[in-house]
């Protein structure tokens, strides 16, 4: 059990657009006969999104020692029956209006606006401590899943709580998607602490967004820097907003000009902002930085969250001691996941990882020990907040566009896609758009004479050049 719900009782946990409320008391009643419909011991494929019924089935999972694959609701289903197939899963959580698309499959329950369904398949042993499996690109549910256990949960929640000293008088929002590991984090800490989360679909920037969070009277507010260009033109002397009280970022570095800025209206209104890294292999969460030791560097990430240990490791893997010499951030932790899941025989794999995690970022330290994010190793893009892989996108294009030979990087939190072939990018932008669920503003094509190659035929991704860019 990763909650204690039934201690809550009458404390309000869940409030959806329309003011209606769950007690602590009642999500503890329907997460558990929810559980009780599932056999034994299950691993459940669930289409999420920012709804009351979306979270209580994922809730009911994680809280009763099933395991749960989380995927976007939006996501295609061609995709969804490829996971299906790929691992095996139980069950499905999903809309309710969804189940037309699906066949071979019996209807549990449902409760709300979701469903679930029995499937027929054949399931892979899974490992006592399995608890979540995260896709390495939330957008497109890849090959490659990452394992979180039950203790990582719960230790990156203690250290959450810890540095934003959540009670059960907070009150959050859904900013950001569920399926993301930020947007779950927000959730665990909240109802792990007793307080109380109001659940919408509404997008962040949206004026229907902000009556939520004046009418509901949310006191922490979450986003990635995107968020942050629209925070930051919000008018926080409006009374309206008085009960905001904690402002958190991550998902990628906020411009220092924008940092400063958004940092002296936080503190005009005495409203706590912390800036974080992390990385969904460890939970999510690895560093904060707040504002009492705002740093006038816009790549700092601040120091280790609590019972976290970071240090800075040169290409031999050797300490790195010297201040301000750049070499890879490793992190340990009892929130580092045990490991990737390739295949459905991963997932009673052992932890191989033991608490240690290769970040693939490049980072330095101060005098001061503060650390700072220095660049990235992998080809992992964070846009707007959302992981994607590059790697996957490019396999995508030249699975459905077999005539193209295509190269992606991101920069400045954009994708860019190298074409070599002459042809009318509208419909390869149109397929990559309705794959991932990024919108088109992030996502800019180049026609190229010829993508550059090792002699062993590597793209060298080095030599792409983004003009403008």
């Amino acid at each position: 059990m990763i909650w204690d719900f039934k201690s809550k009782k009458s404390s309000t946990a869940l409030i959806d657009e329309k003011g209606n409320e769950l007690s602590y008391y009642e999500l503890d009643k329907i997460t558990s006969d929810l559980s009780e419909k599932i056999d034994n011991r299950s691993l459940i494929l669930c289409l999420s999104n920012n709804s009351v019924g979306s979270i209580l089935g994922y809730l009911s999972f994680l809280n009763n020692s099933h395991v749960a694959y989380i995927l976007d609701r939006e996501t295609t289903i061609e995709n969804v029956y490829f996971q299906i197939e790929k691992w095996q899963p139980s069950y499905i959580w999903l809309p309710t209006d969804r189940i037309s698309l699906f066949e071979n499959f019996s209807i549990i329950t449902e409760v709300l606006d979701y469903s679930l369904l029995k499937l027929n398949t054949n399931p892979f042993p899974l490992h006592p401590e399995l608890a979540l499996l995260i896709s390495t690109s939330g957008s497109t549910g890849d090959a490659k899943l990452i394992r979180l256990t039950h203790k990582n949960i719960v230790s990156n929640t203690i250290s959450i709580v810890d540095y934003l000293k959540i009670n059960k008088n907070h009150r959050s929002i859904t900013s950001l998607p569920i399926v993301y590991g930020y947007g779950l984090s927000v959730l665990h800490t909240h109802l792990y602490q007793g307080a109380s989360m109001v659940i919408t679909a509404k997008n962040a920037l949206s004026k229907q967004f902000w009556d939520l969070v004046s009418t509901f009277k949310v006191t922490t507010m979450n986003g990635v820097p995107f968020h942050y260009n629209f925070f930051n033109k919000i008018d926080f002397s409006d009374s309206k907003y008085d009960s905001l009280k904690i402002f958190t970022q991550a998902g990628g570095r906020l411009p220092l000009q924008l940092k400063k800025q958004f940092t002296d209206k936080c503190l005009k209104k005495e409203i706590q902002f912390f800036i974080m890294y992390g990385q969904t292999e460890a939970t999510t969460r690895i560093s904060y930085l707040p504002a009492s030791i705002l740093n006038e560097k816009e790549s700092c990430i601040g120091i280790p969250i609590l019972g976290g240990r970071i240090e800075i490791r040169d290409e031999e893997r050797n300490l790195i001691t010297t201040p301000n010499q750049i070499g890879e951030l490793v992190y340990f932790g009892e929130n580092v996941s045990p490991g990737f899941a390739e295949d459905g025989i991963d997932l009673a794999a052992k932890d191989i990882n033991k608490g240690v995690l290769y970040t693939g970022d490049l980072a330095s330290f101060d005098e001061k020990g503060l650390f700072y994010f220095e660049g990235r190793k992998n080809r992992i893009a964070k846009l707007h907040g959302v992981r994607v892989s590059l790697d996957e996108i490019e396999k995508l294009i030249l699975a459905k566009f077999s005539e193209l030979n295509c190269a992606c990087i991101s920069k400045d939190e954009k994708m860019h896609v190298f074409i070599e072939n002459s042809i009318d990018f509208g419909d390869v932008k149109d397929f990559v758009c309705n794959q991932t669920n990024l919108s088109p503003n992030l996502i800019i094509f180049h026609e190229i004479e010829k993508i550059p190659r090792s002699l062993q035929g590597k793209i060298l991704y080095n030599n792409l050049i983004v003009n403008n860019a």
